[in-house]
């Protein structure tokens, strides 16, 4: 299964089961980060169960530090 979602403002085809896990793995995320579905916070526990749809907009964010 592929469907277009739109992650960090740019259109992405995920490919297999449509979870925020399987769009971590496909992109080699990995470090700090959060995930933002659709404008809200996901926290790491869902990352596993949550099921993504066609269009979804998915938000993948890393600190910066700075001073």
């Amino acid at each position: 299964m592929t469907i277009t979602l739109i992650l960090n403002g740019k259109p992405f085809q995920l490919d297999g089961e449509p979870r925020i896990e399987t769009l971590l793995t496909q992109t080699a995320t990995e470090g700090r980060f959060v995930v933002a579905l659709n404008g809200e916070l996901l926290p790491r526990t869902c990352y596993a169960t949550t099921f993504l749809q066609a269009n979804d907009q998915i938000d993948i964010l890393f600190p910066i530090a700075g001073g």
